[in-house]
């Protein structure tokens, strides 16, 4: 099976017949809309399978490939309409499809779940998500990377300058479709957040706001903080089972209800 154009096909780990749920996962991985991999999520989408559900990572193709926004969140999304036109070759039911971002991955997850054309996404994880943007704040066009991680000049609420994602010279109108809060509707899928107190990556507070925000709306929105713990904590082996198996215990309830 191939996505066709040119996105490359998502990576797909099975699980068992005999302990599939029918549920896809579709995956998002992180790495600042530049540096990441769908080999990123390889122990991640393991972990899934594990617990019966079809993990879907996707490829999709980055701003350091000399792509322009909205070439990323356009990849998600056709990926998540592979797997509902697939469902029946993958092994699952069009109707439990769900989505996992992580980081940036996250990001996108959250604007390809509120897009107008896609339709069906049952519930959403999200790993601590990059979420707000503004123009307003100081421009920072390239990551800064070092030997501690990468720096996105985050503001203390987690609000990231636009021009991560779009570059020097862009109209204030851009920024719009940078923003999910600008997209969302009445309805919305379940969501489950995760977040480290410990992350100077992309601050706590900026997941804490999206569950205000959204259950403010009276949309479902489950929050799950660990104390001291940084960006991307549950790549760590240590955490990984521990936070993959909370995730898959959310989908089992929101879809199960």
């Amino acid at each position: 099976m191939t996505l066709g154009g040119s996105v490359a096909a998502p990576i797909v780990v099975r699980p068992e017949a005999e302990r599939s749920t029918g549920v896809a996962v579709v995956m998002v991985h992180g790495g600042s809309w530049r540096f990441g991999s769908p080999s990123m999520l390889a122990d991640r989408a393991q972990l899934l399978a594990l617990q019966g559900y079809t993990a879907v990572v996707v490829a999709y193709r980055q701003l350091a490939e000399s792509v322009a926004w909205p070439t990323p969140l356009d990849d998600v999304i056709d990926t998540i309409a592979w797997v509902q036109a697939n469902a029946e070759d993958l092994g699952v039911d069009p109707e439990r499809i769900v989505i996992e971002g992580f980081s940036a991955g996250g990001h996108l997850a959250l604007l390809a779940t509120a897009a107008p054309r896609v339709a069906g996404v049952a519930a959403l994880a999200l790993l601590y998500p990059a979420v707000w943007f503004s123009a307003d704040v100081p421009a920072v066009v390239e990551p800064v990377r070092s030997e501690t991680g990468v720096d996105l000049r985050a503001t203390a609420t987690g609000v990231l300058s636009a021009h991560l994602v779009l570059g020097d010279d862009f109209p204030v109108s851009a920024v719009t479709g940078l923003k999910f809060e600008c997209a969302i509707g009445r309805t919305f899928p379940p969501s489950f957040l995760v977040h480290g107190t410990g992350d100077r990556v992309i601050p706590y507070q900026s997941s804490v706001r999206l569950h205000d925000f959204l259950t403010a709306r009276g949309l479902h929105s489950e929050l799950r903080i660990h104390a001291g713990v940084g960006h991307a904590f549950e790549s760590d082996p240590t955490w990984a089972a521990e936070v993959q198996a909370d995730v898959c215990r959310f989908f089992d309830r929101v879809l199960n209800n």
